[in-house]
């Protein structure tokens, strides 16, 4: 796992809001445009997590299929997510707690 210093950021940056880091998005991005709309910026895959763009639900429709991809963050409030887009190499972090909001969630499995 790459520790903080290694994505050449303070660790308490992470958790502000906005977009963060230079090529985070990116390495979390599935390659390719068969699911993103071109460009696909920066998109590696570096750690295999495959993100989609799958877009976000709210207002009672979905939104960004293609453009963006929205995960819940690990975070006890329960209301924080990240995101990345088709045209972005960065991560950014938002507030999603309003009625009808929703995105992905992403379970990791312990080996």
């Amino acid at each position: 796992m790459l520790t903080d210093s290694e994505f050449n950021i303070e660790a308490t940056k992470w958790e502000d809001m906005g977009w963060r880091g230079t090529d985070v998005g990116g390495n979390l991005k599935q390659t390719g445009t068969i699911f993103w709309t071109p460009p696909n910026t920066g998109a590696t895959d570096a750690f295999g997590f495959r993100a989609l763009p799958v877009g976000y639900f709210v207002q009672g429709a979905y939104w960004g299929l293609g453009y963006k991809g929205y995960f819940w963050c690990s975070d006890v409030s329960g209301k924080y997510y990240r995101n990345i887009d088709w045209d972005q190499t960065q991560v950014k972090k938002g507030e999603g707690d309003g009625e009808g909001f929703a995105v992905s969630v992403r379970c990791v499995k312990d080996n």
